[in-house]
């Protein structure tokens, strides 16, 4: 049993966390009593006054220090806290909730897993865990990526553009060089023939420079157009080469 300055000092420190209606009985040699307890309202007041912000971030570290998992960076964004107290899965979803972070759960068995995968939301835990040089890594980390992600999308829009222009313009030199050898050649007027020869002579050049080349100059739309009555022109002489490049277009 306690000693009276134990239990004295025991009491003073109790008795102002008991709800009202319950006092706190301390008798000599006899174990610690407290009557008029009111379980549910007793849980729910700890429920409601220790779960403010403060004391959720205290829980998220103490739960991760017990049950948290964080994966490498480098191998991809993880978080999980996995919980086989179910009690304890409750306080801790409280907890997320206070903080705001969007946290999804799962079960493995009878274990509850409630993780994160959102890489700026893994940033703001590590915060909360006051792991801060962790969380500028992350971050680093974070901002590296982004930036090799969008060089890399920059890169294949500028590939996929060079691939479709040389693919159109061999298309073009192929019809022109069979409309420059086909043997009636009173289908051309001067501009359409201007335009096909430059075509030929500068396979890889833009609309913009090819109608710079030309007398007068034409802008690119006019250039644009110049070839749609080229193509006209092959598909009326040579219908069924035209069909068969639709058809391997199709495939």
């Amino acid at each position: 049993m306690l000693r009276k300055p134990l239990r004295r000092k025991l009491e003073e420190r109790l008795a102002p966390l008991l709800p009202d209606g319950a006092e706190l009985t301390l008798e000599a040699d006899r174990p610690l009593r407290i009557d008029g307890l009111d379980v549910k309202a007793l849980r729910k007041r700890v429920w409601k006054n220790l779960m403010q912000h403060h004391c959720a971030i205290a829980f998220f570290r103490g739960a991760f220090v017990r049950v948290g998992y964080l994966q490498k960076p480098k191998k991809g964004y993880h978080l999980e806290f996995t919980f086989r107290d179910l009690r304890m899965a409750r306080f801790f979803a409280r907890a997320i909730r206070i903080l705001k972070l969007p946290f999804k759960s799962i079960w493995h068995g009878e274990r509850r897993v409630l993780y994160l995968k959102e890489r700026t939301e893994i940033a703001r835990c590590l915060h909360f865990l006051e792991l801060y040089d962790r969380a500028l890594a992350l971050e680093d980390l974070i901002a590296s990526r982004n930036i090799i992600s969008l060089v890399n999308r920059q890169v294949n829009f500028e590939t996929a553009n060079i691939h479709k222009q040389v693919a159109t313009s061999n298309k073009q030199c192929e019809q022109i060089r069979k409309l420059l050898d086909y043997p009636d050649q009173g289908f051309w007027s001067p501009a359409l023939r201007e335009l096909a020869e430059q075509r030929v002579f500068f396979p890889f050049d833009s609309y913009e420079s090819l109608g710079e080349r030309c007398s007068p100059q034409l802008s690119k739309s006019a250039v644009n157009h110049r070839f749609r009555r080229i193509a006209d022109l092959y598909k009326r002489i040579f219908p069924a080469s035209s069909e068969r490049n639709d058809s391997d277009t199709d495939l």
